[in-house]
């Protein structure tokens, strides 16, 4: 894409010859180019619908089976057998990239293999379960760990003051967490997984609801 030359007149202003022929001029002197001048002239999206700027992949389980785990090890959650929770965008980055992740659900029943602890630094893990949105990138070769939150079994939180141990442990409880992540050009992304686990082996956490959003913007 070329420039081409142009003129703009005020009002009353009496433009000479050499100004009219301007536009005329620049074409005639070869000056329009096969090439593009502005780097900012167009984006993907005004090619293809597939190949947009923006990509949105999303899973969602509104069912009502519940999946268990009693694992200290951060597990893929799977409330329906061969339906893990995940999305697979098989996505290549074509310039630099931000991916913005999003999960949510619904804890259902919990419970405590004894208690909460005593509320020491030492035994954080008795009051606490997890949840992670883990990212594969280039057929597995990479592995990101894209976000974390944790949460309490009790009342009473993971670390406190407050040495009485109990087991009001609270059930049906929401969470939510969000993380953003850059990725250069060339990046394939696999999957991206909604996981958990707990603090303390044989303590237990029964999810329901879970859902995960990503947004995928090019640069």
């Amino acid at each position: 894409m070329g420039k081409i030359s142009n003129q703009y007149f005020e009002g009353g202003q009496a433009p000479t010859a050499a100004q009219l022929n301007a536009v005329y001029n620049s074409v005639a002197g070869d000056s329009v180019k096969n090439s593009n001048l502005d780097t900012e002239w167009a984006q993907r999206k005004h090619f293809s619908d597939s190949n947009s700027i923006t990509s949105l992949y999303t899973f969602d389980y509104d069912g009502v089976a519940d999946w268990n785990t009693t694992s200290v090890n951060m597990t893929t959650i799977e409330n329906v057998s061969g339906t893990p929770s995940k999305v697979t965008p098989n996505y290549t980055t074509h310039g630099h990239v931000i991916v913005r992740v999003h999960a949510s659900g619904l804890v259902a029943v919990t419970a405590l293999n004894s208690d909460d602890g005593d509320g020491s630094f030492a035994q954080i893990n008795h009051n606490t379960y997890a949840f992670r949105l883990s990212m594969s990138l280039n057929s597995g070769g990479t592995t990101v760990d894209l976000a974390n939150c944790t949460y309490s079994f009790t009342p009473k939180g993971g670390y406190t003051t407050r040495s009485t141990a109990t087991q009001s442990n609270m059930n049906y409880v929401n969470f939510a967490f969000s993380a953003l992540y850059t990725l250069a050009p060339n990046v394939i992304i696999d999957s991206i997984e909604l996981q958990a686990c707990v603090g303390l082996a044989s303590n237990s956490i029964n999810i329901r609801h879970n859902h995960i959003q990503v947004i995928v913007v090019e640069n």
